[in-house]
């Protein structure tokens, strides 16, 4: 969120978490004064922060397989390393990989890829053209191949498979469950 103080005009970005936990006492980052955030600004802070994630969102997971390795990403199992070093979750050992080259993590029911490499990350999501990432992020979506320090293809060693799932049967039932008030028992 960003709020602008009072005393000197500066430009601060605080997490609507912070200002909701600051009840809105809030210091300058360059003046280094306590300033109040703006009432409005405080209530769209307490709305994000109250406002649950979508019911999916819980039954959503990342698989990543990489030739015998598969790992799932969710929102208890994050963030998950990827690169060149034995103890990341995943390990490509390749000359262009970095010893921590990438992270996946989990992100309000959302899948962030995020590049840490010298020589990038390169993510070819279905139907849309390879990206390649340098100390850059990116949402993965639907399912794709992940490549790191060079392009891979499908049936490359070094290729790292990834696929969004929902467990759809999972998400309905909540639905159901919450919104049928023929289940209730009384």
């Amino acid at each position: 969120m960003i709020i602008y103080c009072e005393e000197c005009g500066a430009k601060n970005s605080v997490a609507v978490k912070k200002v909701v936990s600051a009840k809105g006492h809030i210091q300058c980052t360059t003046c280094h004064d306590y300033f109040l955030v703006p009432p409005e600004k405080l209530d769209q802070a307490i709305k994000e922060v109250a406002t649950p994630e979508p019911v999916w969102n819980a039954a959503s997971q990342l698989v990543l397989k990489s030739q015998d390795v598969i790992v799932n990403v969710n929102a208890s199992n994050t963030p998950i390393r990827i690169g060149r070093s034995e103890d990341n979750h995943i390990r490509v050992v390749d000359r262009r990989a970095s010893r921590l080259h990438a992270s996946v993590e989990y992100v309000k029911g959302k899948f962030i890829i995020t590049d840490s490499s010298l020589n990038g990350t390169y993510v070819k999501i279905a139907g849309r053209e390879v990206v390649a990432l340098k100390k850059k992020q990116l949402l993965l979506v639907n399912k794709g191949i992940i490549g790191l320090g060079h392009k891979v293809g499908g049936h490359s060693k070094d290729a790292i498979h990834f696929s969004v799932q929902v467990d759809i049967t999972r998400t309905l039932g909540r639905a159901v469950d919450d919104s049928d008030p023929s289940s209730d028992d009384d």
